[in-house]
């Protein structure tokens, strides 16, 4: 399932144009609630994040999944 924090945020499949950037966060659930990282232009941190919460036996979490989005860039 596809959330945005934001639901005036809009996903196109479009290809990113030169000056876009891919931004990544965590998202998972503890009980029914969403809970979400920063958005951060860094995939490994982000990949990183996720497989330290999956296998820590004390993180309340499930359901991770990793989000993209592109955004324009600065000009």
């Amino acid at each position: 399932m596809e959330t945005l924090a934001n639901p005036t945020e809009e996903r196109t499949d479009e290809e990113p144009t030169d000056d876009a950037e891919t931004e990544y966060r965590l998202r998972w659930y503890v009980a029914d609630l969403a809970h979400y990282t920063a958005w951060s232009s860094d995939f490994g941190v982000i990949e990183n994040l996720q497989d330290q919460y999956q296998h820590d036996p004390t993180h309340p979490g499930h359901d991770y999944a990793i989000e993209r989005r592109t955004t324009e860039g600065q000009r």
